[in-house]
């Protein structure tokens, strides 16, 4: 490499960009998470699981969502 090559300069990390990502993040989770409640709510109205596997799962999914944090 010739001794005037130089990396790239990107500028200082922006940490608003971050908060982008994990915001962004936030929301698809939560999207999936409500597209997999919906398909436990048609399981359950199609008789496919019974009400204690619903609630069980339910439970799972809302604990998830919980733990996200974040609006």
């Amino acid at each position: 490499m010739p001794s005037s090559w130089k990396p790239p300069d990107y500028g200082e990390p922006d940490d608003t960009a971050g908060a982008d990502v994990l915001a962004a993040y936030r929301e698809v989770r939560r999207e999936v998470i409500a597209v997999q409640s919906g398909a436990l709510h048609r399981l359950y109205e199609n008789h496919r699981i019974s009400d204690t596997t619903l609630r069980q799962l339910q439970r799972d999914l809302d604990l998830k969502e919980t733990g996200l944090g974040g609006t």
